[in-house]
Order: C-alpha cells, then sequence, then structure tokens
C-alpha cells in the first residue's frame, strides 16, 4: 500500500480542482474514516471572444461570471467519502440578448468509493447529482444552468516520486445527464501535481469536455479544452491557501474564457 504521507499529499492536491474552474471535484483518493476537508474557494472568469465551428476565433458579446462556492468531503469509512457543494454566483452577459443573475446556483451531492488500491495506483467510481437554485430558462445568463443533473465518473490516481520530489497523477472520465431536453456531456480531467517544498505544491490541470447538441438551439454540440494552473501553501498544519488562473485553449462552438481561482482549505 502508499504510504499515508504519500496518499495525502495525493488526496490534497488532487482535490484542489473542487475549487477550480470545472466540476471535477475531486481525487481518486477517498478520505479516512471521520476526516473532513472543506474547500472554500472562489472564482471569476470573463469573455469577449468564441471559438466557432472550426475553432477560429470570432468576437462576441462579453460576459462574466464570479462564483463562489464551499466544497465538504466526509470519510464515511476509508473508502467511502461523502461529498457536497453548495454554491453561489454573479453572471452576467451583454445583449443582444443580454442577462444577469446573483444569487445561488446549486447544490451538488453524492459519493466517491474507492474500487481498489494496488500500492501507489487508485482505481475509484463516483456519483453526483446537481439540483440547481435558479430556473428562469428565459435568462441568457442562464443557458445550460437551469437543469437537474446526473453524473457518474471513474477516476484513476497514481502516486510516484519525480526527481526526488513527491508527485501523483490524476485522470478523470465522466458523462453527465440532464433534464428538460438539455444534452449530455462528456469529460476528461487530467492532473499533475507535484510537491515543489515541504509546504507548496504546483499543480497543472487539464478540463475537457463535449456536448452533444441534441438539437437545442440555446445548448449547440461543443467542444472545449481549459488548462489551469495554481499553487497550493500549507502555511499552518491542516491549512492551505490555494491560487491560480485558467484559459480556454481551444474549442469548438465556444467561448474563450479567462480567469482566475483561489481557495482556503482546512482539513481535520
Amino acid at each position: 500500500m502508499a504510504s499515508a504521507s504519500v496518499g495525502k499529499f495525493a488526496l490534497l492536491a488532487a482535490v484542489a480542482m473542487a475549487a477550480g474552474c470545472e466540476n471535477a471535484l475531486a481525487g481518486a483518493w477517498t478520505l479516512g474514516e471521520g476526516e473532513t476537508l472543506v474547500i472554500a474557494g472562489a472564482s471569476f472568469a470573463d469573455s469577449a471572444a468564441a471559438f466557432d465551428l472550426k475553432g477560429r476565433l470570432i468576437p462576441v458579446s462579453s460576459y462574466r461570471k464570479f462564483e463562489l462556492g464551499v466544497y465538504v468531503e466526509r470519510g464515511l469509512t476509508d473508502s467511502f467519502t461523502l461529498i457536497v457543494k453548495p454554491s453561489f454566483e454573479d453572471v452576467a452577459t451583454k445583449g443582444p440578448p443580454g442577462g444577469a443573475y446573483h444569487g445561488f446556483e446549486a447544490m451538488e451531492a453524492g459519493a466517491r468509493l474507492r474500487l481498489a488500491q494496488f500500492n501507489d495506483l487508485v482505481f475509484s467510481a463516483q456519483a453526483l447529482v446537481k439540483i440547481p437554485a435558479a430556473s428562469d430558462k428565459a435568462n441568457p445568463a442562464l443557458v445550460g444552468a437551469t437543469a437537474r443533473e446526473i453524473e457518474g465518473r471513474l477516476l484513476a490516481g497514481y502516486s510516484f516520486r519525480a526527481f526526488e520530489r513527491a508527485a501523483f497523477a490524476d485522470a478523470q472520465i465522466a458523462w453527465t445527464a440532464r433534464d428538460g431536453g438539455n444534452p449530455g456531456e462528456a469529460r476528461l480531467d487530467l492532473t499533475l501535481g507535484v510537491q515543489a517544498t515541504e509546504a507548496v505544491q504546483l499543480l497543472l490541470q487539464s478540463f475537457n469536455l463535449a456536448t452533444t447538441g441534441a438539437g437545442n438551439v440555446n445548448y449547440p454540440a461543443q467542444r472545449a479544452s481549459k488548462l489551469q494552473a495554481s499553487v497550493v501553501y500549507a502555511f499552518a498544519p491542516g491549512w492551505s491557501l490555494q491560487g491560480g488562473g485558467f484559459a480556454t485553449v481551444a474549442a469548438q462552438n465556444a467561448r474563450r474564457e479567462s480567469g482566475a481561482v483561489a481557495a482556503v482549505w482546512r482539513r481535520f
């Protein structure tokens, strides 16, 4: 089995994506029985351009989004972790058509089950449900944000050493089903983390999605790939700070977004 120190590093680093720009909520590792992890995070994104169907950049009406979220994990057993994440957002788009929304975004809840572990390699499965707080489908700022969702996710994580530093790699594939005629969405999320110093972790993440479109003019078929880089600083036992940035690097029929993330972590 992996050592406790390496396993805890990998879990702590992988879960940084909980406060990031995407909804890949955690890595393949589970918390120990009775352990709790709380991440209070914020992200800001804006956009004034989009990728067309051929992946070329075109100008579009501006868009901005600010999100606050509290991500909580609780180890029910060593192999079964409960997850909950309420969130709040402020989003606005310029027209025509334009719109804005300020309020609670959604409540996400679910669990992650460790399926198997072979020394430093771990496999898990995760299921989440998302209940949106907003319901105004006519608001352009809420396109795609009023549907209820069910997501299934398979996760694999590997702890190793790189140049005498603790490191990990995490890969996840997911499928999200939405109600109300909204299209499904496939995701591939990848994370590489390195313990640069005793107190500093470096993270590089790739978030990739593809939707079917399903004939919905308000939610057309699209693909997008985002990169996110961040630094996590452990400033006290059980406490860490995270800061970083992200950007869309390639897409089809999707906005080019860029922004920043910040979070405070507490583990006990």
